[in-house]
């Protein structure tokens, strides 16, 4: 058995003095100070009988009272500090393991790969704007696009190269007790192919979508669903009357002026 280290045997002789320790705890305690010589020291000097403590009159013995008082409560501060700052320790590294799990491996690990994700429809609705449906191999719940992307420093002059970016996420573990959660393995965007910027803008401009594409668990698993110069089917009429109803709904919304996709079950 490794040896006990001397500071914890230093502890455990107050409660040994007191004979209010184990049995265990006793032999391990008289083990160590029959072979360590600095602990038998430190013991039989505990054992040295305290001085009289004479008290005169009833004053003294009260500041004598007052005082142990503020030691044992300056104790139990530091107990109390000790135990606050190895709390605090373990929090924190429980958020840190949170954040690392949710922000990094999680996203990466339940991510939908590009391979999975599949075009079924791409139509060019009669305003120019895009109507697609993707599936999956698989049911997903986290569904994340963004409005119409410009590069950093464009956001205020005409650019005709923006893009959408799609994610899709499988479900994590335990996300199915939930019932904010709902599976599925299609689903359909319209993708508004301009933005412009309203006339009380003091800056005029037009943001021009020149490609779509799903990213996976990288940006170099990606899937082009459209890009600039690739000539989309006409939308039935059945599309055109859902995306008229779709378009009607955004507009209660407010999202003007930026251009964001619009989903819809296929």
């Amino acid at each position: 058995m490794s040896k006990i280290p001397c500071a914890v045997i230093q502890d455990l002789m107050v409660l040994y003095e007191d004979d209010v320790i184990s049995a265990e705890s006793r032999k391990l305690v008289e083990e160590h100070i029959q072979e360590c010589e600095d602990c038998r020291i430190l013991y039989e000097k505990t054992k040295a009988p305290l001085p009289d403590i004479k008290i005169e009159d009833e004053d003294s013995l009260k500041s004598a009272n007052e005082r142990a008082v503020r030691s044992i409560k300056t104790l139990k501060r530091k107990l109390t500090s000790r135990h606050l700052m190895i709390l605090g320790l373990v929090l924190l590294l429980l958020f840190a393991a949170d954040y690392v799990w949710s922000q990094c491996l999680a996203p990466w690990i339940y991510s939908v790969p590009a391979d999975d994700v599949q075009v079924t429809e791409l139509y060019e609705l009669k305003n120019g704007d895009l109507y697609c449906t993707l599936k999956t191999k698989e049911k997903f719940t986290d569904v994340r696009y963004d409005m119409l992307q410009v590069p950093s420093g464009k956001e205020n002059v005409d650019y005709d190269k923006g893009w959408y970016e799609l994610h899709f996420g499988y479900p994590q573990p335990f996300e199915h007790l939930g019932s904010l959660y709902f599976y599925q393995d299609e689903i359909s965007f319209i993708f508004p192919k301009e933005e412009k910027s309203p006339s009380s803008y003091a800056a005029q401009y037009t943001h021009s979508c020149a490609s779509i594409y799903y990213r996976g668990k990288s940006d170099d698993d990606r899937l082009m669903i459209w890009e600039e110069g690739q000539k989309g089917d006409p939308a039935p009429r059945e599309i055109e009357q859902k995306v008229k109803e779709e378009y009607k709904n955004s507009q209660e919304l407010d999202w003007e002026p930026f251009a964001y996709p619009i989903t819809l079950e296929p």
